[in-house]
Formats: structure tokens, sequence, C-alpha cells
């Protein structure tokens, strides 16, 4: 059964080069989600249970080599916790760095709020776009990034990554109150990291 790896955001799968190369594994595969440094496809919307409908069809392509291990960073991590508690079958373990977002009282961070705010978060995005790409690289270092993934991903920012993040942050206003009623998640161990 492959290892997927599901990145945040804004951020595009270039973030997962350096684990891959330390990984013994042949069958990893680092997704892209759709406007993140790959194109969006026609008539996707781009909110938070868009996303995780396209994990679903993504991790049914491997159904035939059994359930999946998956790591989720992130936004990632936020579309394995409802993946994990939607459709257990496809998944045999799971971890995620952002387990409080499945929660009831997940309270989002100022930056989510700028974007979600109408005018505001367009705003940003306008502004980020015209910064060089060494400049948004540098917020990527500051993180941890490393320097060649911070570029790749500072450089695929674009306005289809922008049109994509506006409308998920929007879709997840209250996303711990309407994914915490959802079927419970708890099919499979949690690793918190």
């Amino acid at each position: 059964m492959p290892a997927i790896l599901v990145h945040g955001v804004p951020e595009t799968a270039a973030i997962w080069d350096p684990l891959r190369s330390h990984l013994d594994r042949s069958d990893v595969i680092a997704l892209a989600l759709p406007g993140f440094g790959r194109g969006r496809p026609e008539r996707f919307g781009a909110g938070k249970d868009e996303y995780v409908a396209w994990l679903i069809a993504e991790l049914e392509k491997h159904r035939d080599q059994g359930p999946v291990d998956i790591v989720g960073h992130d936004w990632g991590g936020g579309f394995v916790i409802r993946l994990v508690s939607l459709r257990p079958d496809l998944v045999r373990s799971w971890v995620t760095d952002a387990a409080g977002i499945g929660h009831e009282s997940f309270e989002w961070h100022e930056l989510a709020k700028v974007w979600q705010a109408a005018g505001a978060g367009e705003e940003f995005f306008a502004r980020q776009l015209t910064e060089p790409v060494e400049a948004r690289a540098g917020v990527f270092i500051q993180f941890g990034v490393g320097r060649e993934q911070a570029i790749a991903i500072a450089g695929a920012m674009d306005q289809t990554m922008a049109d994509c993040i506006l409308p998920l942050y929007r879709s997840a206003i209250d996303v711990g109150r309407d994914w915490s009623r959802g079927p419970a998640y708890a099919a499979h161990p949690l690793h918190l990291m």
C-alpha cells in the first residue's frame, strides 16, 4: 500500500521533497492540491468539502493496493482528519499536525481571519503577488522550510493559488463546528506530531 503525503496552505507538494529523500520506500506519493502548483479544475469551487472529496477520489485510485498510510500537514492534516471520519476504509494509518481542526472549539489564527474577510483577503494576495519570489520565500524559510523548497513554493504562488485559498478559508469559518458533528474519526489511532 502506498504512503500518501498531503501538503498545507499556502504550499505545494515540494514541501515533502526533503522527507521523501530520506525514505526507503518507492511508493510515496506527494499529492498536489488543486490550485497549488497545478491547475484548478473547471467548476472546482475550492471549498473545504470539495478538497476532502478530491482527496477521497485520489485515495480511491489506490484501492486495489489496500488502505494507504497518509500524512497530512496544516490544511492537508485537516483534510486527513475529515477523510478518516468519512472513509476510514481507505486508510491503514494516519498522521496529522492539525488534529484540532476537527474539534468544535477550533479557533483560526489571525492570518486566516484576514483571508476569510471579504476584501481584506483579496488585498493581502494582491500585495503578496507583487513581492519578489525571494521575499515570499523568506517567510517559509523563517518557519524552517529549506531554501530550495521555499523558493519552489514561493514561485508557485500565483493568482490561481490565491483564488483557491480564499474560498477554502471562507468555507471553513466554522470548520470545527461543521466537522465535529460528522462521524467519529476514532476508527484509527490518532498520531499527533
